[in-house]
């Protein structure tokens, strides 16, 4: 996505609200699997926190629930259309099943 607004949690060091509502989708569904490839790299070296994605219905949703089922082993990753549902999640202790 190019040009989302990206919020760092104050509370809870490593997870992160990303909104992009407003963002256009620049990756295929192609181009997700180097993005799950970039974040199981960072996995592998560092603690990486969960990422709250906001996202217009549709296409760019779609492409984060891709990402989402690819990384689910190793990173939480999730889309939301709603923004308290979105930061209610990052907000959680642990992710649930």
């Amino acid at each position: 996505m190019r040009g989302p607004r990206r919020q760092q949690s104050q509370i809870l060091g490593y997870r992160e609200f990303v909104d992009g509502r407003t963002a256009i989708a620049a990756f295929t569904p192609e181009g997700s699997r180097g993005i799950v490839e970039l974040l199981r790299t960072l996995s592998g070296k560092t603690q990486v926190g969960r990422k709250a994605i906001l996202a217009p219905e549709g296409y760019a949703y779609g492409l984060t629930r891709i990402i989402e089922m690819l990384t689910e082993e190793f990173c939480a990753v999730r889309p939301f259309l709603d923004e308290a549902e979105a930061r209610m999640w990052l907000a959680l202790e642990k992710t649930p099943e």
